[in-house]
Parts: structure tokens; C-alpha cells; sequence
């Protein structure tokens, strides 16, 4: 896929998808109840490689295939891969089939345990805190941190307390951008793959990502879903289809985050986004000295009905390419 950031690159190599080569994968999120052979399904489309395989061309031509393979073939590592997971399950008590009984049968599940059915996270630490400590500099539950506090960062004390967040309806910035922009998760896509597939035909408004808007708001702005609007914060803005809906607040609005960045004027600092990509609105700054947690909705914007042509979504269409033996 010509995703937004591909588009930066001077040499372009096609991986094939999931379904185009065999892998394997754990099952069970945090759980890790088991492990499932992921069967090629249908072998790479046009010229795409598996990334192994581009990997292991690369290292041909560098001069270092044998030290980058080891001598395994995808399958090869696969198989290694499987069998020291089956070592270490046999060491803790876990007898796992051969591989080739496993990719035949296509998963193999772990017994969960009778005191894994009413896991209790603090559990042990609970019934003896001495013995079962924290990771704590203390070892027990802290509220107050003195190696946090001992940093002397302002933007990071070493208790819990609130702290005016950089942008957020309380503050003057309101004024001028009076809507708190909330950047959720779409259902019709995992965050910004498959934007490029069918899958934005159910969500998008004129080729735009909705923009969730209170059945007031809409009206003192005088836009109904359909309309397209111009989202702006301090640091840029989108176009976006309005959806009127009483799911949000008057004063606060919805973008959904993913939507492929596609700038009116390429290379230009600024530049209008045309499809409704978040990431042009939001903030790009650290949650503090310590952390690198994600600020993002903590972003103001004002909107405005947009009523000129409406630029065509162009980051779909494959850009002009070169082909290496052209």
C-alpha cells in the first residue's frame, strides 16, 4: 500500500501481506494461551517478497546471507522458533506436539490451570508483601515517589495531582478554539491500515474522515452531516465530513485517528490536509520530562463550513514510479 510515509521513500521494496507466507503467532493477548500456524494461504502477488526474503536479497548483495540466514530458510526458522518455545513449555511442565504434528493440526492450546481461572494480580503480594514485594523502590504500593520526586522535574512531581493540561476548555485558548478534539479508534480500520481498502467506503463522508458533531454545535455552525467542514487547531488543519450526533458533547468534537495524510500542497509547510488526518491536528510533544505518553487529546480546534470546490483525496492513487530495470 502507497501509505502516507511510503511516500518518502527514494526505493520502495513490495512486502507481501500475512496471507502471502507461513508464519506463526501466539494466541491470547496477555495470556499467551497457545501458539497457531499461520498456513500461506496464496503465494506473494506480482513482484512482493515475503520480508524475510527482501531481508535475506539485501544481505546477499551486502555480502552477509549466510550470517543473516544461519543457513534456515523461512520455514527453517519457524520450526526453531517452535521448538524452543516447546523446550522451555517442557521445562515448566508443558508437553507441546513435534512441529510437524503441530502445523498439520494448525494450533496447539495450553490447560489453564485451576488458580489461573481467579488470577489475582496482587495476589501474592497481598498474602506475604515481604516475601512477594512490589518492583517499587519501597516494594509496596507507592503514592508518593521520592526517587520520581528527587528528579525535580515541574512538569512531573512525584505524587498524583492535576496539572493544566497545555490545551483543554478551561483555558483562554478556548476562546478562540472552543471545541476539545477527541482522536478514537475507527472500526473500519486498525488504526491506519486498510484506510487505502474498501473498508473507507462505510465510514468516509465525500471521501473525507467524519467529524462527530453535538446537534447544537452543528447548528450554530450551520452545517448538517453531509456538509464538509475546515478543522483547525495552532498546528494545522483537515478537511473532514460532518456527522451530527448526540454521541459527543456540544463542545467537544471527533476525529477518528488514521486517515492517511494527503496535503493540498505537498512539501509545503502548512499545507491544508485534504482527507482528515488527526495527526495534522494534534499535539506532538512528550507527556512530560519523564514520560512519552500520548497528549493528543489534549487538543483544541475551531471549525468552520467549508463552501469552496472540494479538493479530489489523492493519497489512493499510486504515485509515478520508477521500476529498477526500466
Amino acid at each position: 500500500m502507497w501509505t502516507a510515509s511510503a511516500r518518502h521513500a527514494d526505493i520502495v521494496l513490495p512486502a507481501c501481506t500475512s496471507l502471502e507466507r507461513n508464519d506463526i503467532t501466539a494466541v491470547g493477548s496477555y495470556s499467551n494461551l497457545g501458539y497457531v500456524a499461520m498456513h500461506q494461504a496464496i503465494k506473494p502477488q506480482y513482484e512482493s517478497k515475503s520480508d524475510y526474503e527482501i531481508f535475506r536479497l539485501i544481505a546477499r548483495e551486502m555480502g552477509f546471507e549466510e550470517a543473516y540466514t544461519e543457513g534456515l530458510d523461512e520455514m527453517g526458522w519457524i520450526k526453531k522458533f517452535y521448538n524452543a518455545a516447546r523446550l522451555e513449555a517442557s521445562q515448566n511442565g508443558y508437553e507441546m506436539p513435534a512441529f510437524d504434528d503441530f502445523w498439520k493440526a494448525g494450533w496447539v492450546w495450553f490447560p489453564v490451570l485451576a488458580d489461573s481461572e481467579h488470577y489475582n494480580y496482587l495476589g501474592d503480594f497481598r498474602k506475604n508483601p515481604i516475601v512477594n514485594p512490589l518492583g517499587t523502590a519501597s516494594g509496596k504500593i507507592e503514592i508518593f515517589s521520592e526517587k520520581v520526586a528527587s528528579y525535580g522535574y515541574d512538569d512531573c512531581p512525584g505524587h498524583p495531582t492535576w496539572m493544566e493540561p497545555t490545551e483543554w476548555l478551561g483555558g483562554k485558548l478556548a476562546e478562540d478554539y472552543p471545541f476539545a478534539l477527541l482522536t478514537s479508534k475507527s472500526r473500519y480500520r486498525l488504526h491506519s491500515q486498510l484506510d487505502s481498502t474498501e473498508s473507507h467506503n462505510y465510514a468516509d463522508i465525500e471521501d473525507r474522515e467524519p467529524c462527530w458533531i453535538h446537534p447544537a454545535a452543528a447548528e450554530k455552525l450551520g452545517v448538517k452531516t453531509g456538509d464538509v467542514v475546515r478543522v483547525e487547531s495552532r498546528r494545522g488543519a483537515v478537511l473532514a465530513g460532518v456527522l451530527v450526533t448526540e454521541r459527543v458533547r456540544p463542545d467537544t468534537v471527533v476525529v477518528r485517528h488514521g486517515a492517511w495524510y494527503d496535503p493540498e500542497e505537498p512539501g509545503e509547510e502548512g499545507s491544508l490536509d485534504v482527507h482528515g488526518c488527526d495527526n495534522v491536528l494534534t499535539i506532538d510533544i512528550p507527556s512530560s520530562k519523564l514520560a512519552n505518553g500520548n497528549v493528543a487529546n489534549s487538543s483544541l480546534v475551531r471549525i468552520k463550513k467549508w463552501t469552496k470546490d472540494l479538493p479530489r483525496v489523492r493519497v489512493w492513487e499510486q504515485p509515478e514510479t520508477e521500476r529498477a530495470d526500466d
